[in-house]
């Protein structure tokens, strides 16, 4: 919708924002058909040669197809297990070896141990595993000595070169009153946390005493239709909020007792509320 609006006042230049349709290749697995061309579950079938299968049953040779991951067929390949044995990474990059993403292929967990290893040997490569610190190392290339500008450098070639990355530590999140747990606002007492305590326990008060509030309010007399308390509900309901706000306000700066918080003003739009449930029972004038 926005793209088509964008195109109509000038800003973009194609009608649509994607230029074609991309579909993503399906993740297949192995399955195995017998000679009547029957598919057969991986729990059917045993591999007692390389590459050479056969039914457990009656001994006969099976062909290994591919076919849709399915509970039939038992087949299905549960990422998670993959996850637990062999790491993130090593999932991200099996996936991209497998092929285009466009293309269906079929999951083969003997590939992923070589690829594992190859991370491994990556990651030696990088890491220090005594001191624990990350290099960036090139092979067979050469290194220039210099000032940039002048003709007054040297060429230095080299076989390998490890650099030392410099990794800054991270800075210490600072922790407000906002992303405390609930607990430690308990604790602390001070001037923020009560506020933001307050604020807290009173959002779900605000949200069931405003349900009273529209339920009650919503009575209508015959003749003035459906919508004529929407307006004086909204302004009252935002009466309410703006007065928790200026309350919390005044918790926040200590110009108001911690002991009446927000209280106070739940209070009074309860009374309010069943104020107006209480009219509901009554008759309705004309």
């Amino acid at each position: 919708f926005w793209h088509k609006v964008l195109y109509d006042l000038g800003y973009v230049s194609t009608v649509e924002p994607f230029q074609r349709l991309f579909n993503q290749g399906l993740i297949l697995s192995f399955a195995y058909k017998d000679k009547r061309g029957m598919t057969l579950a991986i729990d059917m079938v045993e591999e007692r040669e390389e590459g050479r299968f056969y039914h457990k049953k009656s001994g006969e040779p099976v062909e290994q197809i591919v076919a849709k991951m399915s509970k039939a067929l038992k087949n299905v390949v549960n990422p998670d297990i993959i996850l637990d044995e062999f790491g993130a990474d090593t999932f991200r990059l099996y996936e991209m070896y497998m092929g285009p993403l466009d293309a269906s292929k079929p999951w083969n967990t003997r590939d992923i141990p070589g690829l594992a290893r190859f991370l491994s040997r990556v990651w030696r490569l990088i890491v220090d595993e005594q001191t624990g610190s990350r290099f960036l190392v090139l092979e067979k290339g050469h290194r220039y000595h210099g000032t940039i500008g002048s003709k007054d450098y040297r060429v230095i070639e080299f076989e390998r070169l490890g650099q030392r990355i410099v990794v800054e530590p991270a800075r210490a999140r600072s922790l407000t009153a906002e992303n405390e747990a609930t607990l430690d606002l308990i604790g602390r007492g001070d001037a923020k946390a009560t506020a933001e305590l307050h604020w807290r326990i009173g959002l779900p008060i605000f949200c069931v005493v405003s349900v009273l509030v529209a339920v009650g309010i919503a009575r209508v007399k015959p003749r003035q239709g459906r919508f004529a308390k929407v307006v004086p509900g909204m302004l009252l309901l935002l009466v309410y909020f703006f007065a928790l706000i200026g309350n919390q306000n005044a918790l926040l700066e200590a110009n108001w007792p911690p002991v009446l918080g927000l209280w106070i003003v739940h209070l009074a739009f309860l009374a309010i509320g069943v104020g107006l449930l209480v009219n509901v029972g009554k008759p309705v004038k004309a």
